[in-house]
């Protein structure tokens, strides 16, 4: 049983980190698109020498925002899947499906952002 929950949370921590450094590559890597796009050269230059060190920082940054505001809706998914003995493929892509959209409001609840975002601003 102990090893079972160890490596549930390492897959959860290793799933968190490898979607955080997505999420960073694919904000950088549009962001140096732009900079050719616009002719901006040196910036896009300049980009490309800071940009692993950059990918590393956002990447870290983004890892623990998406293990943090993932795991409300992972969790319960969790434990019905080891409580019922779920192995399969299907039933992760399904909960996965719905815990993704249910992160995204978490998160903009939390920071008062997206369609909770206050008029007030």
């Amino acid at each position: 049983m102990l090893q079972r929950l160890r490596a549930i949370l390492w897959a959860y921590v290793i799933a968190s980190i490898w979607s955080g450094f997505a999420i960073a590559f694919g904000w950088l890597l549009s962001t140096w698109v732009a900079m050719v796009w616009r002719g901006e050269w040196e910036a896009a230059t300049a980009q490309a020498f800071v940009g692993p060190f950059w990918l590393g920082m956002i990447g870290l940054f983004a890892s623990v925002e998406v293990g943090a505001f993932a795991l409300a809706p992972a969790l319960p998914t969790i434990i019905v899947a080891e409580a019922a003995r779920i192995r399969s493929p299907r039933f992760y892509g399904l909960a996965g499906g719905v815990a993704g959209p249910s992160a995204y409001y978490i998160y903009a609840f939390w920071n008062d952002v997206g369609p909770f975002a206050s008029p007030h601003r």
